[in-house]
């Protein structure tokens, strides 16, 4: 019934879409703001790939990193100025930051709360910050950053070619966006519409 009523209220607008997604990510930052809960991704397991070393803290979220670093791995970022849309908890951002050694990670996320716990559990990574901001209006000039990741977040976004177009503003020349994310089967074909007049 629930799961229900929450399906139609997606659907009614893409207005309400962003603001039914807002309220959910928000209720769950503002419930539960422990440090065992930073990331917000299904993960990734790949049985051919080389396993990860990871700090001995990071280990409970293996298969949630390497969501993240199969992503994020398609270009080198060491001494990049990445940017994270749809940051959630921060997990995922603080991993890139203190592993890939990029020059800075921005974490951006539109929930308020979601900033604000981020901040809070993540104030020990040096070369990472977050800041509030909506995927569709971007708060940074252009030409911004070098690359800009989106793992699993742009499925609540109700104009994705509003989105596409914001990371193209923001990527410097020759940037590179990175990206993965869920989809149903009968949306892919006009998502990779999207992406291929997104430019």
């Amino acid at each position: 019934m629930i799961t229900r009523l929450f399906v139609f209220l997606l659907s009614l607008s893409p207005g309400m879409r962003k603001r039914v997604w807002r309220w959910w990510y928000q209720t769950m930052a503002r419930r539960h703001r422990g440090a065992d809960w930073t990331f917000m991704n299904y993960g990734f397991a790949d049985p051919k790939a080389e396993p990860l070393l990871l700090e001995e803290s990071d280990e409970p979220n293996r298969l949630l990193i390497q969501l993240y670093h199969h992503a994020a791995n398609q270009h080198k970022l060491e001494n990049l100025k990445v940017l994270e849309v749809g940051c959630g908890r921060g997990g995922g951002a603080s991993y890139v930051a203190r592993y890939l050694k990029p020059a800075s990670v921005t974490g951006m996320d539109l929930c308020p709360q979601a900033v604000s716990l981020c901040n809070e559990l993540h104030s020990d990574v040096e070369n990472l910050t977050f800041q509030e901001g909506d995927a569709e209006a971007m708060p940074f000039e252009d030409e911004s950053f070098d690359v800009v990741l989106n793992v699993e977040s742009s499925h609540c976004y109700p104009h994705v070619e509003e989105f596409l177009s914001e990371v193209r503003r923001v990527l410097r020349l020759g940037g590179r966006f990175l990206y993965c994310d869920l989809r149903l089967g009968g949306t892919l074909l006009n998502l990779e519409k999207q992406l291929a007049e997104s430019g």
